[in-house]
């Protein structure tokens, strides 16, 4: 029994003590704001083009085949990092170039179509939320996702040979990304960092040149760089 008390007493001493260290440390002394930027590689997943019908064309399904593209992206946030929160907003573009694409039609054999040029990108305005789990060797590693919309081009698709594109259109939908991020301090204000992204935007909604409603969306891979100065944290109050 006499043991059983101990522990309970030595618990509540050490949750008593955890509670007294947190106190007396101020929420705003390290909670700050930053800015970032980032740049790398976009992989683009190869998604159908899917062609609906009309009264003068059966449905098909165009399969793109995309190069390694590359990605820009900027953000201002605020590190609550008393509780290992940070949100941001941000902006960022991603494009790459369609170096294929596929007629995978319902009543015809797939064929390959030479291409011209041709190029998707997407311009995306998103909030995120990160959650730093900890830091090991200097190393802190994080992970969270976003929400936001996102405008998505593809634009010039055009046949070798052909005067005209045969897409060349865009559409503005709901976007999603999950993010999972490690960072350094270099200095007192400056952090860089290696974070992967996944990106999707769904249903979006398209015309080609000559009428015809597309459905399709848009998922990429992105492994960037990123550099983030953080403003002095404001005085304790």
């Amino acid at each position: 029994m006499w043991t059983r008390k101990r522990k309970k007493s030595s618990a509540l001493l050490a949750i008593a003590g955890l509670c007294i260290a947190y106190a007396s440390h101020p929420a705003s002394a390290r909670d700050r704001w930053y800015v970032g930027g980032e740049a790398g590689v976009v992989g683009l997943e190869d998604i159908p083009l899917d062609i609906g019908p009309t009264p003068l064309s059966t449905p098909a399904s165009l399969r793109p085949g995309y190069d390694y593209g590359f990605g820009l992206g900027a953000a201002l946030g605020y590190d609550l990092s008393s509780f290992g929160l940070r949100v941001e907003a941000e902006v960022a573009f991603r494009s790459a170039r369609v170096a294929s694409i596929r007629d995978i039609g319902v009543f015809l054999p797939s064929i390959d179509i030479p291409l011209e040029s041709g190029r998707a990108s997407a311009l995306s305005f998103m909030i995120n939320g990160l959650y730093d789990f900890g830091t090991l060797e200097g190393f802190t590693f994080s992970g969270g996702g976003g929400i936001g919309v996102a405008r998505v081009n593809f634009a010039n698709l055009r046949e070798r040979g052909a005067v005209e594109p045969f897409i060349n259109a865009s559409d503005t939908s709901i976007a999603f990304q999950a993010i999972a991020a490690v960072r350094r301090a270099l200095t007192q204000s400056i952090d860089v960092g290696v974070k992967y992204k996944f990106f999707t935007v769904p249903n979006l909604t398209i015309d080609t040149v000559a009428g015809d409603r597309v459905s399709t969306s848009l998922t990429s891979h992105s492994a960037m760089f990123s550099i983030i100065y953080n403003f002095p944290a404001s005085p304790p109050r």
